[in-house]
């Protein structure tokens, strides 16, 4: 990157487009990042972290780029971590995390404890969480499951971030949620592999209303699927094996407004 050796993982500064100093090096790689205001929440397939022992998890302390001690040892990958409102979000294939069976989907405490705080029941999903989106303390999960616990639910579900309560089937996709996000007004994407939603063609994404809880109209004819995407205000951009929107090729990357 600019001439400068990184290893899965660089820093730039936004004004000036020049690497920062902060330069770890990642053995694999990292699949999300995360901030709050001491520190980086980096996750991914990796073991390594700038010479440390780091299983699929690490921070990095935001002055300095170092490692800390911080260590909760996903025994798989980590896909997806959302930091918002003080709590830190994990979701991956993982079975195990900081010592306790936690398949999929965990909340895990930013001190040195690593106390796990979500679930407190067995309501995990039965396989991979991709995705994790936070809406108004609504936390949108989406990935690779058919259920949470004993409740079918494929691909994509919500809990409240104050009592943990699981609303499910919110739509019906014939296959899995790869990526979610939502504009400051409410309006997002919901990204994956699946060529339908609540029976209506929807090849790689469909727009919800995070509002209300409803797909919505903006029928845009697509082609292929969408593997990441990401909001700015009320403006989403999508990518992943895209190639065609609306009728028109795309070269596997999207801007819409929403």
């Amino acid at each position: 990157m600019l001439s400068v050796s990184r290893t899965n993982f660089f820093a730039l500064n936004l004004d000036s487009l020049t690497l920062e100093g902060m330069a770890p090096t990642f053995d694999a790689s990292l699949n999300d990042i995360q901030s709050d205001d001491n520190y980086l929440y980096l996750g991914g397939t990796f073991s390594n972290v700038a010479g440390f022992p780091r299983n699929n998890l690490s921070r990095l302390e935001m002055k300095s780029g170092n490692v800390d001690s911080w260590n909760p040892n996903p025994d798989a990958a980590v896909f997806s971590l959302n930091a918002s409102n003080d709590r830190l979000f994990v979701g991956g294939s993982f079975s195990n995390i900081a010592g306790s069976a936690t398949p999929n989907l965990t909340e895990v405490s930013r001190n040195s404890t690593l106390n796990l705080l979500f679930p407190s029941n067995t309501n995990f999903p039965n396989a991979n969480v991709n995705k994790i989106t936070n809406f108004q303390n609504q936390y949108y999960i989406g990935g690779a499951f058919t259920s949470i616990g004993a409740q079918a639910s494929p691909f994509f579900a919500k809990f409240d971030g104050l009592t943990g309560t699981y609303t499910y089937n919110l739509i019906t996709a014939d296959s899995d949620v790869s990526t979610i996000s939502v504009g400051e007004n409410g309006k997002g994407i919901i990204g994956g592999n699946f060529t339908t939603m609540n029976g209506v063609a929807k090849a790689g994404f469909a727009f919800y209303d995070f509002n209300n809880d409803q797909v919505f109209g903006l029928d845009l004819p697509s082609t292929g699927n969408v593997s990441r995407s990401f909001s700015i205000e009320n403006r989403h951009f999508i990518s992943g094996k895209i190639t065609q929107v609306g009728n028109r090729p795309k070269g596997g990357y999207v801007i819409l407004d929403l």
